[in-house]
């Protein structure tokens, strides 16, 4: 184990700088419990929810639901499959789903905050 990792195991935080308490987040049972884990820079949002649990195949039509609200997108590639400032649900480089909108934030449309419970589902067609 490395040095950094030690220490964050002990729950030592101060090899991080000078961070706000609210930068810091630690979710118990992170494995029962569906949320988001990183919003990065761009508003990109990284969730814990395994893309090997779901049957989505591309150009599926998903539900996201966070904060009381339901938001419909598409299940594909890349960015570049919708239109700039359309919501896009993929598989991330960890294999977990990830939410983005193209050429904008899926943090600011979804009003998403880290730790906060998510769902993404097959839409139920009406």
């Amino acid at each position: 184990m490395t040095p950094a990792a030690i220490e964050i195991a002990k729950n030592n935080f101060s090899i991080f700088g000078d961070l706000v308490d609210e930068a810091i987040i630690t979710i118990d049972k992170l494995n029962d419990t569906n949320v988001i884990i990183y919003i990065d820079n761009f508003g990109n949002i990284k969730t814990n929810i395994l893309a090997s649990q779901n049957s989505f195949n591309i150009n599926s039509v998903v539900d996201i639901c966070i904060n009381n609200r339901k938001f419909k997108c598409k299940f594909l590639n890349t960015f570049s499959e919708v239109g700039s400032g359309e919501l896009i649900c993929y598989v991330g480089s960890n294999q977990t789903l990830e939410i983005a909108v193209n050429l904008g934030s899926a943090k600011d449309v979804l009003s998403a905050v880290v730790g906060e419970s998510i769902s993404i589902e097959l839409a139920k067609v009406d």
